[in-house]
């Protein structure tokens, strides 16, 4: 709708209250984040189009376009020794608004990002903080590497999803996602 390529279709799968496998697919990007529990995690990219133009014997020329996709990647794609980061000073921090727009979640989140957005003694001066506009993909970002934590504010509680869990795709991401926030 705003040309901005952050949505997705997500996925996830729950055998006996245990999370197995979650997909989120991100159709601007072509990006397709999968997880699946003791297998491990990874990106798939959309193969671009390789274009060949050859002449035949006619003095015409013939255009091949091929793609292969490349091979997926294991997540995290950031190298381990840029992990941990020794203070969110240095932290690249999701953050989503929600949907819900009361008076009072908002001046909660408010409230909260600006505690990790300010400098010290009120703040503790995050590097910057990031809303893509999809707790999926904040997952999934987090688990690419591409960001260092998701800073998730629900009622009352604020949970940290970061370094620790993003090894394992947060448990295979969203079935975790939808266990912790739905009680399944």
């Amino acid at each position: 709708m705003h040309g901005f390529p952050y949505a997705c279709i997500s996925l996830g799968l729950i055998d006996q209250r245990i999370p197995v496998l979650g997909v989120i697919y991100n159709p601007f990007l072509e990006h397709l984040y999968t997880g699946v529990r003791g297998a491990g995690s990874f990106l798939h990219t959309h193969a671009s189009p390789d274009t060949t133009t050859t002449n035949n014997n006619n003095n015409s020329s013939v255009t091949t376009t091929t793609a292969t996709a490349p091979p997926p990647q294991r997540l995290p794609l950031a190298p381990a020794s840029a992990r941990p980061l020794p203070t969110l000073a240095g932290a690249l921090i999701a953050i989503e608004w929600g949907s819900d727009r009361g008076r009072e979640p908002i001046r909660r989140k408010a409230d909260s990002f600006s505690r990790l957005a300010g400098a010290p003694p009120h703040g503790v001066m995050a590097h910057s903080l990031r809303s893509v506009g999809s707790a999926a993909l904040n997952f999934a970002l987090v688990a690419q590497g591409a960001l260092d934590m998701y800073w998730y504010v629900r009622a009352c509680v604020c949970c940290v999803y970061g370094f620790l869990s993003h090894r394992r795709f947060l448990a295979c991401l969203l079935p975790f996602f939808f266990s912790f926030n739905y009680g399944l």
